[in-house]
């Protein structure tokens, strides 16, 4: 591809990394849901934005892996973000259920 091309295809707004610009949307509409219900568990059927919903439940299987040692997409970038955010890797636990914390 030429310069040019790419020149005008920048100036029209092209977006070269798909999935990045994604996780960057979700994790802006992640970071309003905690700001505007004071909590950071979004629904796993969250009807107004399903598409966050989705992604909350990949970065928590996502995370998982990491943990398990198993290939996953998430970053240590990804995920010191969603940590500072106030991100819950577990989401709500069952009364009296044990969990491992918020980290692997």
């Amino acid at each position: 591809m030429t310069a040019e091309r790419l020149t005008k295809l920048e100036a029209l707004g092209f977006v070269w990394q798909v999935h990045k610009s994604q996780w960057e949307t979700r994790f802006v509409e992640f970071q309003n849901f905690h700001r505007q219900h004071g909590h950071p568990y979004v629904p796993i059927n969250y009807a107004k934005n399903k598409k966050l919903a989705t992604w909350v439940k990949h970065q928590r299987r996502n995370y998982r892996k990491l943990c398990r040692g198993q290939p996953s997409t998430m970053t240590l970038d990804h995920m010191e973000r969603l940590q500072a955010s106030g991100f819950e890797w577990m989401g709500r636990q069952a009364p009296g259920r044990r969990t491992a914390g918020n980290r692997c």
